[in-house]
């Protein structure tokens, strides 16, 4: 080992919120690059505008997953999929670093050092971590979103700074803030609660002597399972939220948008991109915990 790795390792191991941040931007990075289809696929499914336009029959009526998929790869060419990486990857650093950061820090204070969380602590401590990552990178959520949407045309992302501020003020950079936080805190807090009660069953006093491979396997099922509930619960808020970061006049406020949605496709219509969503998000949460426990046990702390 190099003796810069060597500092940057012992660095890591003496400051935990840095440690957090640092890893928690990487495990999230790799999972977004490795997800974003997915990402691309939920938000389009969930676009009705998009789909009218779509020249697949199926997809405008149906909304499936497959034809979406063929559509705009048959469109946009399989690199139109990874629309919207760029802000998905600036979401991550520093968004996901943020959370972790968070997350490390709120445990300390709530539990105390290297003590495990009940599952209401849990949940709190979830939910107030994402509640702050969230608030702050909202603009960039929005941003994200209309890469994604296919009904925008941006330069770079400045541009996009540029055009919403231009055609929504402040408001259009923020739109859709409630239902994002109402979508990923409870998230978070859910998954954070399934997550640490699942560990602390499936761990055990001889966890020391476990295979590595053993424990990453235990890692990446329990954080599988955990982000499947939390996916399912909160998907209605993110078909909210999609629509007002899409169309802030049409869908102006919370209740409106939910009425709106309801009047127009009934209770499916809060489920719509249910299954790329429940793909990527589960499996994106999975692969980044388990890259981030990974790391964390790499640099020997508990």
């Amino acid at each position: 080992m190099s003796p810069n790795s060597t500092k940057l390792t012992e660095y890591l191991q003496q400051n935990p919120i840095a440690r957090s941040f640092i890893i928690g931007s990487f495990s999230s990075s790799c999972s977004t690059l490795l997800f974003q289809p997915l990402d691309l696929l939920k938000t389009r499914m969930q676009n009705i505008e998009y789909l009218a336009n779509s020249s697949s029959p199926v997809a405008m009526h149906r909304m499936r997953m497959v034809s979406t998929f063929t559509d705009v790869v048959r469109t946009e060419s399989i690199i139109g999929l990874w629309k919207g990486t760029v802000p998905s990857l600036l979401r991550c650093i520093p968004g996901v670093g943020l959370y972790f950061a968070s997350l490390h820090q709120l445990q300390t204070l709530i539990t105390g050092a290297n003590q495990k969380p009940s599952a209401s602590q849990a949940m709190l401590i979830g939910l107030s971590a994402r509640s702050l990552s969230a608030s702050i990178l909202l603009p960039v959520t929005v941003i994200k979103t209309h890469y994604e949407s296919g009904n925008f045309s941006y330069n770079s992302i400045p541009n996009a700074f540029k055009l919403i501020y231009h055609r929504h003020g402040f408001r259009g950079l923020y739109s859709g803030a409630f239902p994002t936080i109402l979508r990923d805190a409870p998230y978070s807090g859910i998954y954070y609660m399934f997550y640490s009660q699942l560990k602390n069953i499936t761990t055990s006093d001889h966890d020391d002597k476990r295979q590595p491979s053993l424990k990453t396997f235990i890692n990446f099922t329990c954080s599988l399972i955990s982000g499947i509930f939390a996916s399912i619960i909160t998907h209605p808020a993110d078909v909210v939220k999609t629509k007002m970061q899409l169309d802030p006049k049409g869908f102006p406020e919370l209740s409106s948008s939910v009425a709106i949605i309801f009047k127009d496709k009934g209770s499916i219509g809060f489920f719509i991109g249910l299954t790329p969503r429940l793909m990527r998000r589960a499996l994106m949460t999975a692969f980044t915990w388990t890259i981030f426990e990974h790391c964390i046990r790499t640099l020997g702390v508990k």
